[in-house]
């Protein structure tokens, strides 16, 4: 699995090989096209995922119906309509690749696991 996960993991606690490999196993790797959409808007968020290589894009739509971006995942940064994914309800956010873009994935009962 990808060091960069480790790394990020291990700069909030260290980690043994026991307890990295219980990590790793659960994250799956993923690549999507630029513009491809992760998550829509009303959808519930079912993962959470780890950016290799690539830009997402975070937006919600204003009172007005426009697009408001909220955060640009980049590089080693984890990605998520968070709320949706943790309350299991439809998300007032959507997710978005910018670019062709790699990811690790974990989805919601994996993570419950670690």
């Amino acid at each position: 699995m990808h060091h960069s996960l480790r790394e990020t993991f291990e700069k909030i606690t260290p980690l043994d090989n026991r307890e990295w490999e219980q990590i790793q196993k659960r994250f799956r790797p993923e690549k999507v096209p630029a513009n491809h959409l992760l998550t829509s808007l009303g959808e519930t968020e079912t993962k959470i995922y780890f950016v290799l290589k690539g830009i997402l894009r975070l937006f919600c739509h204003n009172p007005k119906g426009e697009e408001v971006t909220i955060f640009l995942f980049r590089e080693n940064y984890f990605a998520s309509s968070y709320h949706s994914f943790v309350t299991q309800t439809p998300s007032d956010q959507a997710l978005e690749a910018l670019e062709d873009t790699s990811l690790l994935s974990i989805g919601k009962t994996a993570m419950v696991e670690l």
